[in-house]
C-alpha cells in the first residue's frame, strides 16, 4: 500500500476480505520522548528499524494461500507508514480500511503494546469486524490476549495457513461457528474462551504455501497478483 503523501492514505478506501496490519512496537512512539529503541533487535538475523517495522514473512504466505482460494487480502504496514509520514492520522486511516476480518501479528514480544493499541483502534472503527491475533508470542500468550476485549480470536501455531483459510471461508459464508477449526482460541457468545485444540501440527508439507517468489518476476503491477491470476494475464508469453 504505497503512499505518495499522508493525505492520500487518509482519504482512500481499501476494501478486502482480510486486512493484515503490522503495528509499531509502541503505538504512540511519535508523541513520546521517554523511549529509545536505537539498535534494538531480538536476533542478528532480523533486519529491523528502531520500531520493528518489518512484518513477518508469514503475512505473504497467508496472502498467497488466500489469493489462490479467490479471497482478497491486503497488507498494511502501519509501522512503516508512521515512520514515512509523521503526520499520518492513524485512526482516520484505519477507518478507511474495510474488511470483515482484520489480522494483527504478535510475533515478536516487542510488539505487545503496539499490537493491542492498534487492535483497539480497529475495534472502535469497525465494531462488527473480527480481530485475529497470530504469531509465536500470540501462541504462547493466547489466553492472556483473549482477556482484552479488542481481541476476538487467537490463531495458534507457526503454520496457521489451514486454520486461517477455514476461518475465512466460514466468515465469508456468513457463519461464525469455529468449533471444527483447529488451533483457535476464541471468545464464545457468553464471553468465555473456547479452545478448539492445538491439532494442526503438520510434519510434512510444513507451511505448505511457501511463497513462490519466481512468478513475481513476470507479474506486472502489484505484488497482490496470485499465481492463478498471473496465468490468466493475456500478455504473458
Amino acid at each position: 500500500m504505497p503512499l505518495a503523501d499522508p493525505d492520500q492514505g487518509q482519504n482512500c478506501v481499501v476494501e478486502a476480505d482480510l486486512i493484515l496490519l503490522h503495528a509499531p512496537s509502541v503505538y504512540d512512539f511519535r508523541d513520546r520522548d521517554d523511549i529509545l529503541f536505537a539498535y534494538l533487535s531480538d536476533s542478528d538475523s532480523v533486519n529491523v528499524s528502531s520500531i520493528y517495522e518489518m512484518f513477518p514473512l508469514g503475512f505473504f504466505s497467508i496472502k498467497q494461500r488466500l489469493l489462490a482460494e479467490g479471497m482478497k487480502v491486503e497488507i498494511v504496514n502501519l509501522a512503516s507508514l508512521m515512520l514515512q509520514h509523521p503526520r499520518l492520522d492513524v485512526p482516520k486511516l484505519i477507518e478507511r480500511l474495510k474488511a470483515p476480518v482484520f489480522g494483527i501479528d504478535l510475533h515478536w514480544m516487542a510488539h505487545c503494546q503496539g499490537s493491542l493499541e492498534v487492535a483497539d483502534l480497529v475495534r472502535k472503527a469497525h465494531p462488527g469486524s473480527l480481530i485475529l491475533f497470530g504469531g509465536l508470542s500470540a501462541t504462547y500468550y493466547a489466553r492472556e490476549l483473549l482477556a482484552y476485549p479488542q481481541v476476538d480470536i487467537v490463531v495458534q501455531g507457526y503454520d496457521t495457513l489451514d486454520p486461517v483459510a477455514q476461518l475465512m471461508s466460514e466468515v465469508l459464508n456468513g457463519e461464525r461457528n469455529f468449533n471444527n477449526i483447529p488451533n483457535l482460541l476464541y471468545r464464545g457468545s457468553d464471553g468465555r474462551p473456547i479452545a478448539t485444540g492445538f491439532r494442526h501440527k503438520p510434519i510434512r508439507n510444513y507451511n505448505d504455501v511457501a511463497v513462490d517468489w519466481g512468478f513475481y518476476r513476470e507479474a506486472s503491477g502489484s505484488l497482490t497478483v496470485s499465481p492463478a491470476a498471473l496465468k490468466r494475464q493475456p500478455n504473458r508469453q
